[in-house]
């Protein structure tokens, strides 16, 4: 997912993958954040970066699930995912794929 984040968003900095130490995964029910630590900086914007029209097909998630990262002040801290609609995620990675 994070390749996904660095294609799109390279040229605002987005470091690639292997220069991303993920710190924590942390599994809510309907979805999962990810702590993530980065030297690389994204200058001048807070908020977040999202899949553009993009999201993600799982199976046993009906109506799949989103992913957006954090960024604060240039710092990116989180990424997270969450399931549309109302189903329950266990955190398990089933077959998915992005669309």
């Amino acid at each position: 997912m994070l390749d996904f984040f660095h294609r799109k968003y390279s040229k605002n900095g987005f470091p690639h993958p292997v220069d991303v130490e993920i710190v924590e995964r942390l599994n809510t029910g309907s979805g999962r954040r990810v702590l993530l630590k980065t030297p690389a900086i994204i200058k001048g914007f807070s908020g977040y970066l999202d899949m553009q029209g993009h999201f993600i097909e799982m199976d046993g998630l009906e109506q799949g699930l989103m992913a957006t990262v954090s960024v604060d002040d240039g710092a990116i801290d989180e990424l997270e995912f969450s399931v549309y609609g109302e189903h329950v995620w266990d955190g398990g990675e089933k077959c998915w794929r992005i669309v």
